[in-house]
């Protein structure tokens, strides 16, 4: 695929159950220009438009444009609560996941937090942020995710990193509000699936069942992410 429009018609006519919303708010992102604006290998940049991931700078990946439209499904942005959804994202990296969930939250209204522990990638997302003029919706903030602290729940969380340890996923599931869901790849060594090795892309619905807080879990498929990152 060699230009940004063969990606998002690739995306459109295979079975990936993207749906046209999400085509859309794709269509508006295009990948390359976001390549070169935080700096990333000039072979990542020719790799653009291909359906996988790329590397981009400071051991970190863009992540596969098919996958990235997968796990915004999966949280159900217009799902149940209604509009306006309060979103966190773990990781922003290339800050494309954010950009395409900003385009979304657009119309719903709602606001995404994206956190960032690289302190040059936190800045140059904000300045990209701030140059597509949605600053208004997408909060970029430079942080250790696995540190931050909730004062108020979210609706929706969305990890774009591996978690490998326990801890730090308990903690950030802290953050998300009754009804709320959960979207994240782990290390099958954590929740002993498939064996010790890989990672499993997780959807998590935190529900409140019989006088008690319940956690659903749904293995959705096995997946290569990058870990993140705590200090």
């Amino acid at each position: 695929m060699k230009t940004h429009r063969d990606l998002i018609n690739y995306l459109s006519s295979h079975e990936f159950g993207i749906s046209r919303e999400t085509l859309n708010a794709m269509n508006k992102i295009d990948r390359r220009k976001l390549l070169i604006a935080i700096g990333a290998p000039e072979s990542s940049v020719k790799n653009a438009y291909v359906d996988g991931p790329v590397p981009i700078v400071y051991g970190q990946t863009m992540s596969q444009p098919s996958l990235v439209a997968m796990m915004i499904e999966l949280m159900d942005i217009g799902g149940a609560g209604g509009d306006k959804k309060q979103i966190l994202e773990i990781g922003t990296g290339s800050v494309y996941n954010a950009l395409i969930i900003g385009q979304l939250l657009r119309k719903k209204g709602g606001t995404l937090t994206t956190v960032e522990i690289i302190q040059p990638l936190a800045a140059s997302s904000f300045k990209i942020v701030n140059d597509s003029k949605m600053s208004n919706i997408v909060s970029v903030l430079h942080a250790d995710a696995t540190k931050i602290k909730c004062p108020k729940k979210f609706d929706r969380i969305i990890a774009t990193a591996n978690f490998e340890n326990k801890k730090h996923l308990e903690k950030i599931r802290k953050c998300l509000k009754v009804g709320g869901i959960f979207i994240y790849p782990v290390s099958n060594s954590i929740i002993n699936s498939h064996g010790d090795y890989g990672q499993s892309l997780i959807k998590e619905t935190k529900v409140f069942t019989n006088g008690k807080i319940q956690i659903n879990k749904k293995l959705i498929m096995q997946v290569r992410f990058v870990p993140i990152i705590s200090i």
